[in-house]
């Protein structure tokens, strides 16, 4: 999961949308597999004639709107592209991008997201194209952290994800998992922001004694009750053995990442009374307003969390705490949305052309100015004193530090329904971190079984 998304229904059926072709527009060369290139790459867009590209993605209310302005940009730099969107939820995408990808008239570009279910499995079939020439004629290796450029490889033969060829690219967005902090509650229990995990534990016994409730969060979706535990993963667990699990490299298993270590400590500030009260009866967004209702000093989320919930940023903060043993800054972290090409355009080059400007300085720059956090760094001002100050400040040093990790549930298909049903189970006292560590490590071996 790169980053929350709230599906709303609309209509399944795409629009019809047309492609008007240059006659010397590149094609596909497949090579077989997960192996399909063009033949040849340009970055010559303009002298390709009139094109027309599909797009296909799952923004929605703000989202969109970034989205919208984005395409505007790219078009007014190649006014011979015209750029047709449609627009879904991200379960409807999700669950209908193999067929789509595979039909001719399919969307040129689509978003795509992480892991095995989605890129690997596209990549695999051959159903998007292996963009390294593309990578190379653009750079885009040199503009990313390597732990980010991780998430979006493949190996052709799909038998390796975090290494080999890249399937995806990340647009100017990006997400992490925080640690958000009420300034009032943590003055009022006498205890500074945090800055190591040893002064975190310190202020959340200090506002538990003032009678105040430490950590804010709603369990009542599987999906969301791993957002504490994966935060807490990245705090306690070896971020090298996070990423190997992940990506399946090195033989380390679950009960080395940290995973367990992170449930137990849940179950911990369970049992000591951290928790607001009623919290597996809350959905996610209950759990966050718990918080942004004054009512709890802590809550991990998402960045841009407080966007929209009429909070007043400057009353919170955010922080990204290290690992205890004062090494890199580190955070689950991920671009809010990968894109690929349909190894059946007619128009690699202009799609190619497209992807590089969502990635683009402007569009970090534009992302900022909307309130994204930057994927790389961006010259636009950002007001102090906020919340997202706070966030963009955290994102810098986790690229410079190299730190970002993958989300967990990437190493299998159903790892995150097996994990999320777990902190459920043992914040109601009927399962154990064992458990969680053995359903886990099985998860993924039947997983890995499959993949071959």
């Amino acid at each position: 999961m790169s980053s929350p998304r709230v599906a709303r229904l609309v209509a399944a059926l795409a629009l019809p949308l047309t492609l008007v072709a240059a006659a010397c527009a590149p094609q596909a060369a497949n090579s077989g597999g997960g192996n399909v290139q063009p033949s040849a790459v340009s970055s010559d867009v303009a002298s390709a004639g009139p094109v027309t590209l599909r797009f296909l993605d799952f923004e929605e209310g703000p989202d969109a709107a970034y989205i919208k302005k984005a395409i505007a940009g790219f078009e007014q730099q190649y006014p011979n592209v015209k750029i047709e969107r449609t627009e879904q939820s991200f379960d409807q995408v999700m669950s209908t991008l193999n067929l789509r990808l595979a039909d001719p008239n399919g969307p040129d570009v689509a978003t795509i997201n992480n892991g095995w279910q989605s890129m690997g499995t596209l990549s695999k079939a051959g159903l998007i194209l292996n963009l390294d020439k593309y990578a190379e004629l653009y750079g885009w290796r040199d503009q990313l952290s390597p732990t980010m450029l991780r998430q979006l490889e493949f190996t052709p033969d799909g038998k390796k994800m975090g290494e080999g060829s890249l399937y995806g690219t990340p647009g100017a967005r990006l997400t992490t998992v925080g640690l958000y902090y009420n300034k009032k509650l943590l003055t009022d229990a006498g205890v500074a922001v945090p800055t190591t995990y040893a002064e975190f534990e310190t202020a959340l016994a200090a506002v538990k004694a003032k009678g105040e409730t430490p950590i804010a969060l709603g369990t009542q979706e599987k999906t969301y009750a791993t957002n504490p535990l994966f935060a807490l993963q990245s705090l306690l667990g070896s971020p090298k053995a996070i990423n190997d699990f992940v990506y399946g490299s090195g033989g380390t298993t679950l009960e080395q990442t940290g995973l367990g270590t992170a449930a137990a400590k849940l179950a911990e500030w369970q049992k000591d009374g951290y928790l607001n009260p009623g919290y597996n009866g809350l959905d996610f967004d209950g759990g966050k307003k718990v918080f942004t209702d004054g009512k709890a000093a802590f809550h991990f989320d998402y960045s841009g969390a407080l966007v929209g919930t009429g909070a007043d940023s400057t009353k919170f903060g955010r922080v990204q705490l290290p690992q205890p043993d004062g090494g890199a800054q580190t955070s689950v972290g991920a671009a809010s949305a990968v894109f690929g090409i349909s190894a059946k355009t007619k128009n690699p080059d202009a799609a190619a052309a497209f992807l590089n400007y969502l990635g683009s300085q402007e569009m970090n720059d534009l992302s900022v100015q909307n309130g994204y956090l930057p994927i790389r760094p961006s010259t636009a001002q950002v007001e102090p004193g906020t919340t997202f100050a706070d966030e963009v400040a955290g994102a810098a040093t986790v690229t410079k530090d190299d730190g970002f990790l993958p989300f967990f549930d990437w190493s299998s298909p159903e790892m995150l329904d097996v994990i999320g049903g777990q902190v459920q189970l043992i914040l109601a006292g009927r399962s154990t971190p064992e458990t969680l560590v053995t359903d886990g490590q099985k998860s993924y071996d039947d997983a890995a079984a499959k993949r071959g």
